[in-house]
């Protein structure tokens, strides 16, 4: 992405153009492989060979796919020759400020004999460095966390990441195992009665499950009464995930509002300091971001203002309800 932070610029290393090769490399690869495959495939169903008669309609549409996949390698392709040829990149050195994942889930029907339909994830990572996103893979991502001096390093033309190193890490790393000494007890978590905002965080995460398993169940319930009230039940025997959709959603719902009677019975919950080790957001789909901090080998979700209040190494106390799994409040506690 376009940014207006400085850089230092430094001759590629013989590993950064083995990169780029690489990528060069496989945006010649790809279109003939896919190309390849595309014309075998569409031989096959079609049963004779692609452009062995008068060009009709499948044949057009092999040509208008190719032809923008062709256009796409070609433009990627001399993105990364330049960037081969000038044999410069430019190096970011700066405080790591947020980092962000954004998941998008696809699915797609299926045709021909089986019919099956299969469904695709793609996770996109991200660090923010001096107010700028820059998208990086799952093992650059991995390698630092926020409040750590990292540096960047990023070819000009085509943008790929080549490198991310962590320069300086967040006291949250050198102080860890003083941390762990001076709150040793600390850690132990302390069983305290509920106040109102416990109350107020159960009842909204009791309105949003049955929110969610109405959502989920109306359709497959409609569906139900529908062919039951036509006279049509026997049908339910071929769509019997229908009835399994909405028992599994009514028997969860029952379930959990069992345990809520029972932590509002109890008026117990559970009181932990901890340190804050990374905090990420995340998103799927372009819903609304979900904002997590990670303590002690495991992410909780906090809500956006306690999230931009808390860095690497600041001290929390994380209000717990185990019986639900569920975070009511994160206080952040003074230095």
């Amino acid at each position: 992405m376009e940014t207006n932070v400085l850089f230092q610029e430094a001759p590629l290393s013989q590993q950064d153009k083995r990169t780029l090769r690489f990528g060069i490399i496989g945006f010649v690869v790809v279109p003939i492989l896919f190309g390849a495959f595309i014309f075998f495939g569409f031989s096959w169903v079609q049963g004779k060979p692609l452009f062995s008669q008068e060009i009709g309609m499948p044949e057009y549409m092999v040509i208008a796919f190719m032809s923008i996949m062709i256009l796409f390698c070609t433009i990627m392709l001399w993105k990364k020759a330049i960037d081969f040829r000038a044999g410069i990149k430019h190096v970011y050195t700066g405080v790591l400020q947020d980092k962000r994942k954004s998941i998008t889930r696809s699915q797609s029907s299926g045709s021909g004999r089986n019919g099956r339909s299969s469904s695709k994830t793609t996770i996109t990572y991200y660090l923010k460095l001096y107010n700028a996103e820059f998208q990086v893979s799952a093992a650059q991502y991995s390698k630092g966390q926020v409040g750590d001096v990292i540096q960047l390093e990023q070819v000009p033309t085509s943008k790929v990441i080549l490198n991310v190193t962590v320069i300086e890490p967040t006291k949250s790393n050198e102080e860890d195992s003083r941390f762990s000494t001076k709150y040793t007890a600390a850690f132990i978590p302390k069983i305290v009665s509920l106040n109102a905002t416990d109350q107020q965080a159960l009842r909204k995460a009791w309105y949003t499950k049955l929110r969610k398993a109405v959502l989920i169940s109306i359709v497959p319930l409609f569906i139900i009464i529908s062919l039951i009230s036509s006279g049509l039940s026997g049908l339910l025997l071929f769509l019997f995930p229908l009835p399994i959709i909405v028992g599994w959603q009514l028997f969860s719902l029952i379930k959990w509002y069992s345990k809520y009677r029972r932590v509002l019975s109890s008026n117990n919950k559970t009181v932990t300091r901890s340190q804050v080790i990374d905090k990420f957001s995340s998103s799927s789909n372009g819903s609304r971001t979900t904002h997590y901090i990670q303590i002690n080998k495991k992410s909780i979700t906090v809500p956006v203002d306690v999230y931009q209040q808390l860095n690497g190494g600041d001290s929390v106390e994380v209000h717990q309800i185990p019986l639900l799994n569920l975070v009511t409040q994160t206080v952040l506690l003074p230095k």
